[in-house]
Order: structure tokens, then C-alpha cells, then sequence
């Protein structure tokens, strides 16, 4: 997937979450405890704010610096709320280059590091929330999406996680895991395979 992709996935993803039914803010999320609907856009709008944040200040600059903007709201007015930091980061990711530079939670990167990552949390709590509020019902992540956001994990986040804990631990150094998609979307896109090495 390209930046194109991704941005397309951050559009239709986070219309579906500000189009939530205003009577399902109150249902629990089991794929996140403790949060229901309404705890779930508002930690997705919060997160599209902290990115923007990061491509606000640039590369070199303090985020902390950037306006933080009004806090959610109660009621069913936290998704306009959210509608408006969604809105707010697609016209920031708009203003610059895929290839920019952008500062990031692990350091300068890209533009393009921050569609995809945005691409990836509106996706899974899209996913999360329509769970929520018809359980079993929600609309799968698209093969090409789903096999994008594996490989983020696998590449990105996997090793970030074990040097953040010290390292893996001694039984796992040496291991490996081959992963398969259990389908093949259109034929078109990656096939969807892993094979990870500790």
C-alpha cells in the first residue's frame, strides 16, 4: 500500500467512526476493557490530534508547543468533536509531502510514517466500535489493509516493544514464527506472509 492508500483508508475509516449511532456511546467495547463507544472515539480523536501535533511542529519542533485544541465532550457531541480532529488531520496531512520529514514518537521519520500509522488506529477502532455496537457485525478490514497493518506490527512495532523490555528473552532468541493470511483478497495485493525471526 502507498500513502494514497492509506490516506483513503483514514478518510473512509474515520467517516465511519464519526457516523456511529449517538445511542451506542454508551456500549462497552470488549476488545478494549474499561472503554465503551464513547471512551473509544474520544481516545481515536485524541490520537489523531497527537499526530497532528507531531507534523505541526515539524521535524525539529516542541509538539507540546501546539495548541491541544478543546477537550471531548459529553454526550453524542463527542462525534462531531471527533469529526473536527479528524478533519483537522487529514487537512494537516494534506499541507505536506509524503517524504517530508515529521518528528515522531521514536524520532524524526515521515510523512508517510504518520499516514499509515493513522491509517492503522482508525482502522482497528473502527473495527472496534462497530463490534461494539453490533457484535459479530462488523465490516471486515479489507485484505490489502489488514496485510498492510500485520506488517506494521511485525516490523514496526514487534522489535520497538522488545528493545523498549531489554531485549526478548533468552528462550525466545532463535525462535522463529511463519505467519499466513488466511486469504488472498483479489490476487492483486500481497499474498500476506511473515516469517519472523527473534
Amino acid at each position: 500500500m502507498d500513502p494514497a492508500d492509506h490516506l483513503t483508508a483514514i478518510l473512509t475509516e474515520g467517516a465511519r467512526v464519526a457516523s456511529l449511532p449517538a445511542e451506542s456511546l454508551s456500549a462497552p467495547v470488549p476488545t478494549c476493557p474499561d472503554w465503551d463507544v464513547a471512551g473509544l472515539v474520544t481516545h481515536l480523536g485524541r490520537t489523531h490530534r497527537w499526530a497532528c501535533s507531531y507534523l505541526v511542529a515539524g521535524p525539529d519542533g516542541d509538539r507540546r508547543q501546539v495548541p491541544k485544541g478543546p477537550p471531548a465532550p459529553e454526550g453524542e457531541a463527542v462525534l462531531s468533536w471527533y469529526r473536527d480532529n479528524l478533519e483537522a488531520l487529514v487537512a494537516e496531512l494534506g499541507r505536506h509531502q509524503p517524504t517530508d520529514p515529521a518528528g515522531s514518537f521514536v524520532g524524526t521519520t515521515d510523512v508517510a510514517f504518520w499516514i499509515r500509522r493513522q491509517a492503522h488506529e482508525t482502522t482497528m477502532h473502527r473495527w472496534d466500535a462497530e463490534n461494539a455496537v453490533d457484535p459479530g457485525g462488523a465490516e471486515p478490514v479489507g485484505h490489502d489493509l489488514a496485510v498492510d497493518g500485520i506488517d506494521e506490527w511485525l516490523s514496526f512495532f514487534v522489535p520497538r516493544f522488545l528493545q523498549l523490555a531489554g531485549g526478548p528473552s533468552a528462550d525466545l532468541v532463535g525462535t522463529t514464527l511463519h505467519l499466513h493470511a488466511t486469504d488472498d483478497g483479489d490476487g492483486a495485493g500481497s499474498p500476506g506472509e511473515w516469517l519472523v525471526r527473534v
